[in-house]
């Protein structure tokens, strides 16, 4: 079965970043700079593409695919390679991050965050899905 997981639109990130856009981009258009006006709404066209369809994708064949966007390329992490999933709250200096961010720790060492909605799930599926793959390959 797969099972999908979205990204949660953050209150911060519309503010502190789409507000900011939408207003040079007013600003810049009122005062007959077309070029700079062009360049806020294609930032701000990417930024809402980006945040709107960002997917958390697991597949039967213990692959989680994440695809932030449509413009960007997909990443695959094998189940295999995961160590492990937790929920972390960033401190209060990352103001910009999320609530609820979840690392994973790669066998490599690598450490990648991500933020889906809702993290505490989706740890816990990812958990689930992965004893589940080491259970059959013991197996077989």
């Amino acid at each position: 079965m797969i099972r999908t997981f979205r990204s949660k639109i953050d209150k911060k990130t519309l503010v502190l970043c789409v507000l900011p856009a939408a207003i040079l981009f007013v600003y810049f258009f009122w005062n007959q700079w077309p070029l700079l006006a062009f360049a806020c709404a294609l930032f701000q066209v990417f930024i809402m593409e980006r945040m709107l369809h960002t997917e958390y994708i697991f597949t039967d064949n213990g692959v989680l695919l994440v695809k932030k966007g449509r413009f960007s390329k997909v990443k695959s992490y094998a189940l295999s390679e995961i160590r492990s999933a937790e929920v972390v709250q960033p401190s209060r200096i990352a103001f910009l991050r999320n609530k609820h961010m979840i690392l994973l720790t790669m066998n490599d060492g690598r450490m990648v965050f991500l933020i889906p909605y809702p993290a505490k799930e989706f740890c816990q599926y990812l958990m689930k899905k992965k004893n589940q793959l080491e259970q059959k390959q013991i197996d077989e």
